[in-house]
């Protein structure tokens, strides 16, 4: 049995982007672990391209092929993907997407063994092009320093991006099981969302772990983010119906004001008054920045995408 499997989730990908990911995953050290990339039925067939580029690598990973016949969407995706693996601990990832350094594996494993964690979640440094976005997720960067704050991130809707996280394959397993049929593509926000209102053990790691792609994912990239809108309805309307908590309420109301229509101001004013803990919130995010990610060298990235 493997310590991790990664799966590699690709639809249409740049096959460049792909190949930089895997050299990426391959050059991991210190843990024991597999790759499964799996194919949401792409619209070009590139397993050939694919298969010989990884047997040009000579790496002694196991990798696992997973071609899906039909397009179903992430969640599907990574589903299927699941029936293969072998691994305790799954990390998600997708083309365009790097391990920052050759033991972030070992540090997200550390981690969780650590801890004894259900999920944990790392800092990212995002990037689009040549130039380095100065983004957290979450944004409040207290999360990252005191694991008792991490119920803010249900409260006010401050997503943890799915790329960032490694979890255990039966917690992963679990919720992607309550959402298929309903969701396509947001797996992050029920895995993050319902392990947290579970009492799950989720663990920042405060410590850049993935070179994230910022605007080509399908959460950045304008273009194509409508696709989420029926993921987002239908999970925050049955939210209510699986938890009653303060929080939970607390978080549809800050949803629901989101949606709005109104001004920018006169929503945050809202959001004050309605909601009146995401004023100390509201602010720590615009006076507490995290300075590690604006000192990284883009160019570093080569290190770790390089044969």
């Amino acid at each position: 049995m493997f310590k991790f499997s990664i799966i590699v989730c690709c639809y249409n990908p740049d096959i460049n982007k792909l190949k930089n990911t895997l050299v990426s995953i391959f050059k991991q050290k210190g843990v024991e672990f597999e790759v499964i990339i799996s194919d949401d039925k792409s619209k070009e067939d590139y397993s050939s391209v694919l298969k010989e580029f990884i047997a040009s690598v000579n790496s002694p990973i196991k990798v696992t092929y997973n071609f899906l016949p039909t397009n179903g969407g992430t969640i599907n995706n990574v589903l299927s993907a699941l029936k293969f693996v072998k691994g305790k601990f799954i990390k998600l990832i997708s083309p365009g997407d790097y391990f920052y350094d050759e033991d972030s594996l070992k540090n997200y494993l550390d981690v969780l063994e650590g801890t004894n964690s259900d999920l944990v979640f790392s800092k990212m440094v995002h990037y689009h092009g040549d130039k380095i976005i100065s983004i957290n997720n979450p944004n409040n960067e207290k999360v990252w320093l005191n694991k008792s704050n991490i119920r803010d991130v249900v409260k006010f809707n401050d997503y943890i991006s799915g790329a960032s996280i490694a979890v255990r394959k039966e917690v992963l397993e679990e919720y992607l099981d309550i959402v298929q049929g309903h969701m396509k593509f947001l797996e992050d926000v029920p895995l993050t969302y319902y392990s947290i209102l579970d009492n799950k053990n989720v663990i920042p790691i405060n410590q850049q772990l993935i070179w994230y792609e910022h605007g080509e994912g399908v959460s950045t990239n304008s273009k194509i983010s409508s696709l989420l809108d029926g993921d987002y309805e239908w999970f925050f309307s049955t939210l209510a119906d699986k938890y009653d908590s303060k929080v939970v309420r607390a978080s549809l109301r800050m949803r629901k004001l989101s949606k709005s229509s109104l001004p920018g101001i006169i929503k945050l004013l809202i959001r004050f008054i309605s909601v009146p803990s995401y004023i100390k919130y509201y602010f720590e995010i615009k006076c507490i920045k995290d300075k590690k990610a604006q000192n990284i060298d883009i160019s570093s990235m080569n290190n770790i995408i390089s044969i």
